[in-house]
C-alpha cells in the first residue's frame, strides 16, 4: 500500500503543514473517511523520518479544526461531521476567494489562459472524488 502522506523537501511549507494540508485534502476527497485511523505518532513519524513533536503538532492541529479524534493510548481517528449541515462561515467564503485570487494571479503570471483555469476548476469540482480503494 502506498502511503497517504508524503513529505516534499522541496516545499516552502513547513512539514507539519503539509501533513495537516494532506489529511484535510483526503477528507475532502473521502479518501479518509470518518472512523478511519492515521497512523500513531510514533509509527508516522518514523515513516516520514520526521521528529515525533512535528507529527503531535501536526495532529494537534487537525483536531483544533474538528478533524481528528485525539485519545491517550489509541490512535487518531478522523471525526464523522455531517457535511450537509455545515454553513460555511463568512470567514471561510473569504479564504476561499482569497485562494482564487491568488490562482488566478499565479495562472496570468504562468501564462496560463484563464479558460484554461476555468475548465480545470469545472473539472475538478465536478468529477467525484476518486475510489476509496484507488486513492489508497
Amino acid at each position: 500500500m502506498e502511503p497517504i502522506i508524503l513529505i516534499d523537501e522541496q516545499s516552502k511549507d513547513p512539514i507539519y503543514r503539509q501533513i495537516v494540508e494532506q489529511v484535510r485534502r483526503h477528507v475532502a476527497t473521502g479518501v479518509l473517511a470518518p472512523g478511519d485511523e492515521l497512523p500513531s505518532l510514533r509509527q508516522l513519524a518514523i515513516d516520514l523520518n520526521v521528529h515525533l513533536n512535528t507529527i503531535a503538532l501536526a495532529y494537534r492541529e487537525l483536531e483544533r479544526q474538528g478533524i481528528l479524534r485525539l485519545r491517550q493510548g489509541s490512535r487518531a481517528s478522523i471525526v464523522p461531521v455531517d457535511r450537509a449541515r455545515l454553513t460555511p462561515a463568512p470567514e471561510a467564503l473569504v479564504l476561499v476567494r482569497e485562494h482564487l485570487e491568488r490562482i488566478r494571479t499565479e495562472a496570468i503570471l504562468s501564462g496560463i489562459a484563464l479558460d484554461e483555469v476555468r475548465r480545470l476548476a469545472d473539472k475538478i469540482f465536478v468529477d467525484p472524488p476518486p475510489n476509496r480503494n484507488e486513492a489508497l
